[in-house]
């Protein structure tokens, strides 16, 4: 969702509106005031509140709420004024106007109102961060878990941008933790698949379940994914440690995702946890492949001390971890998976040893490591 909501047209038009919208854009109230006067009635001022709302000029917007007449301001207020069906309050939400929708409120916009998918004012304040408006929403009645037509909820979708602060705020204020969209995907799910460490948390101390699955992951492989390592430390101590092995949609586990990114930490706690050290992904790559690829030593250390395969290969080219430690020109790995045992004579496919692919593509640390053993 856009942080800022702003409406364009086009200026050579003859259009009453794009006159009206020029003004608004510059922040004009004297314009404003005359073409309110001038213009051929009635004059478009559904249009201009939007306009004024997207743009923020709360004088302007004042002016215009004055130039509406009683009996026809709550239907200006509260008819969608875009294409999406969002009114001005939408907008100053989306823009985090706390001005703007402290005028609109005032003057009896809805606070409830929605567009077309659903999303109230408060749902676009949360998902844009603006805790100010959202929180002046929320204390006007707004509902803190009126959920959309995919029923994602403002806290979902604060959790989903990471707004530690708006999810703390739509807590406080009874918001659900564990209320999901139609697709499954919670809270929790969201903010650890953004990698937002705070927010999930949160969320965790207010009871968020580790349920579901966002995008083929569950919550430890995005804990893991992340190196999240207090997350995936209350994540297994609620007793989701039988999911430890989990794998998504490549057929990798947690512990794959944390060694190939070098979550060193986050590695530990799964083997502790009983995390297979071997677990390759459907591609025959295991925790220590993905580890050497990226030469992440310190990880490797930590999988070969806990007696991960150094004779394992992948599926496609039968490599060993040591061929992937020469590819990757990883001399500190290198050296760790031969003081480990690792055959350095082992071939691939092609016939190829680890000292081959090292001189093939030039990974002069690692062909030093091999000329140094003689």
């Amino acid at each position: 969702m856009s942080y800022r909501v702003v409406i364009v047209e086009a200026e050579d038009s003859p259009d009453p509106r794009d006159v009206l919208a020029a003004a608004i854009r510059a922040g004009d109230v004297g314009r404003v005031s005359e073409l309110l006067l001038s213009l051929p009635p009635p004059p478009p001022l559904a249009f201009g509140l939007l306009q004024a709302s997207s743009f923020g000029n709360r004088d302007i917007l004042e002016l215009l709420l004055d130039a509406c007449t009683p009996s026809e301001l709550p239907s200006l207020l509260a008819a969608p004024a875009d294409r999406r069906g969002r009114s001005p309050l939408h907008f100053a939400a989306a823009n985090g106007d706390w001005a703007a929708a402290q005028l609109l409120l005032a003057r009896g916009a809805d606070v409830d109102a929605v567009d077309k998918d659903g999303l109230t004012a408060c749902a676009y304040a949360a998902a844009a961060g603006h805790r100010g408006v959202m929180d002046l929403l929320l204390d006007a009645g707004a509902a803190a878990d009126k959920a959309a037509h995919d029923s994602s909820t403002p806290l979902l979708l604060a959790a989903e941008g990471g707004h530690a602060h708006c999810v703390a705020s739509l807590l406080r204020r009874g918001a659900d933790p564990n209320a999901t969209a139609n697709d499954g995907t919670s809270p929790l799910l969201a903010a650890l698949e953004g990698g937002h460490r705070r927010t999930a948390e949160a969320l965790l101390a207010a009871g968020a379940q580790a349920s579901g699955t966002a995008g083929g992951r569950t919550a430890l492989h995005w804990a893991a994914h992340h190196g999240m390592v207090k997350v995936l430390e209350e994540l297994l101590s609620k007793g989701d440690a039988s999911g430890v092995d989990a794998v998504d949609e490549a057929g990798e586990t947690p512990l794959l995702l944390a060694a190939r990114r070098g979550h060193t930490q986050a590695v530990q706690l799964l083997l502790q946890h009983g995390a297979a050290t071997d677990k390759p992904n459907s591609a025959g790559v295991t925790p220590l492949i993905a580890a050497t690829l990226f030469g992440h030593d310190e990880t490797v250390a930590a999988l070969l001390a806990r007696g991960a395969g150094i004779t394992v290969r992948d599926a496609t080219f039968k490599r060993t971890p040591l061929h992937f430690a020469a590819l990757a020109d990883a001399e500190r790995v290198a050296r760790l998976l031969l003081q480990h045992g690792a055959d350095a004579a082992a071939v691939d496919t092609s016939g190829a040893t680890p000292m081959d692919l090292a001189v093939e593509y030039e990974c002069t640390m690692v062909v030093r490591v091999f000329t140094s053993r003689g």
